[in-house]
């Protein structure tokens, strides 16, 4: 989930996908590793602020608990967790961010995706169960798939691809992690 940068520098890592995809567990299990990492290694980190870093606290205690994470209100923006590795000159800054999926659909809402922009990377959740085909696949094993993301998986995709040509960011350019965020159904 961390884009290289040279020491000192910024990352920022857009996560993106549809309604429901698991986007918002899939930045708490990656902060919970790369926490355990860092405190195992005797790597600080630290947070800009008290509030990101009790957010942090709470989303790790979700995923350590195996509990759901919350979905991510649309409208209300997007979640902002921002958190420095090291100290000193060798210090990096990384900034992740997890808009709701319906953002990733909603013409209206493209500003709200503005971060798209400027991340060295870009990391993509996608429910395999969101695709058709394999909901065909399963047919009348589906039990709980209806929980799948909401819509074509390619639509956010594409939306993003969309957003970052308009923005003039040379898309082949990016970096990007497909991430998929189920492997058996919900039950």
């Amino acid at each position: 989930l961390t884009a290289p940068a040279p020491s000192g520098r910024a990352s920022t890592i857009p996560v993106f996908g549809d309604t429901n995809a698991g986007k918002t567990r899939f930045l708490y299990a990656s902060l919970n590793s790369l926490m355990n990492d860092a405190e195992r290694d005797g790597v600080v980190v630290t947070f800009p602020d008290q509030a990101i870093g009790e957010e942090v606290r709470r989303g790790r205690e979700v995923i350590r608990a195996g509990q759901n994470t919350p979905k991510t209100s649309p409208g209300a923006g997007r979640v902002a967790i921002t958190l420095r590795l090291r100290q000193g000159q060798q210090s990096d800054l990384i900034h992740m961010f997890d808009a709701a999926g319906e953002d990733y659909s909603e013409a209206q809402k493209y500003e709200t995706l503005r971060f798209l922009d400027d991340g060295q990377g870009l990391a993509y959740v996608l429910d395999p169960f969101s695709i058709q085909a394999i909901r065909e696949q399963l047919g009348d094993q589906r039990g709980d798939v209806l929980l799948a993301a909401e819509n074509d998986p390619d639509l956010a995709y594409g939306e993003v691809i969309s957003r970052l040509r308009d923005g003039g960011v040379p898309v082949s350019a990016q970096r990007l992690a497909v991430v998929v965020s189920r492997s058996e159904e919900r039950r």
